[in-house]
C-alpha cells in the first residue's frame, strides 16, 4: 500500500509540477541520474553486492549519459 502511494505521489510531482518546469529529455536525464545514485547507494552501503555485469550496466548508463549531455551543449 505505501508503495503505491508514494508511486502516485512521485508520478503526481514527476507530471504535475517538475514538467512544467524543464523538458521531457531533462526530466529523463535526472531520473536516470536518480537512478544511478540508488544503485550507488545501495553498493556502498553493502546492501547488494556488485558483480562485473553490474559494472559494466553501470557504465554504460553513465557513458550514454555524458554522451547525451555533451551533444546537447
Amino acid at each position: 500500500f505505501l508503495s503505491a502511494t508514494f508511486h502516485v505521489t512521485y508520478s503526481y510531482v514527476s507530471v504535475g509540477l517538475v514538467l512544467k518546469e524543464m523538458s521531457v529529455v531533462s526530466h529523463a536525464v535526472l531520473n536516470i541520474l536518480k537512478r544511478l545514485l540508488v544503485v550507488v547507494l545501495l553498493y556502498i552501503s553493502s546492501v547488494r553486492v556488485a558483480t562485473f555485469s553490474n559494472f559494466v550496466g553501470l557504465a554504460i548508463c553513465t557513458f550514454g549519459l555524458v554522451l547525451y549531455s555533451t551533444d546537447q551543449q
